[in-house]
This record gives C-alpha cells, sequence and structure tokens, in this order.
C-alpha cells in the first residue's frame, strides 16, 4: 500500500512500478483522479497478472492539483521477497 495524504483535495495522479533496469513494470495509475487522502495498491504483480521476482523496485508518483496549482513528483522503492 502507498498511503498519501496530499494538500489540494483532488489531483490527477501518473504512479508507475519499475524494476532495477528501468523496465515499466505495471501502471498503477494513469491520469487517475484521487481524493486528498487514500491509498494506492501494488498486489506485486507485473501488467500480466503475473507476480514479479524477488528483488528491488522503483516505485514513480507524480500528482498534479486538478485545481492547476503545483506538481508532486516522488520516487520510493519497493522489495519483494519470499
Amino acid at each position: 500500500f502507498l498511503y498519501y495524504k496530499l494538500t489540494p483535495a483532488q489531483s490527477t495522479l501518473n504512479c508507475s512500478v519499475f524494476d532495477r533496469a528501468g523496465h515499466r513494470v505495471r501502471v498503477l495509475a494513469s491520469s487517475q483522479i484521487i481524493p486528498a487522502e487514500g491509498a494506492i495498491i501494488w498486489d506485486g504483480k507485473d501488467t500480466n497478472g503475473r507476480y514479479v521476482p524477488r528483488g528491488l523496485y522503483f516505485i514513480s508518483w507524480e500528482s498534479r492539483s486538478t485545481s492547476g496549482g503545483k506538481t508532486l513528483s516522488r520516487q520510493f522503492s519497493a522489495v519483494i521477497y519470499d
């Protein structure tokens, strides 16, 4: 789970998971309107519904206020292990 709390009432979110080589593994949100507070879920699966191998992954987050405010960009890491 990626729990978040943003200042604007609504934002547009783009969020993807990448492997260490920089390949996009999964898109979690693509221009999705999100409320000020909530969670985005990654179940550890790739775009084809298969569980990814254990290892280090990066989550790219970019949200922009729907009222035209500023953009928030972050990168997080996630470790998948047995």
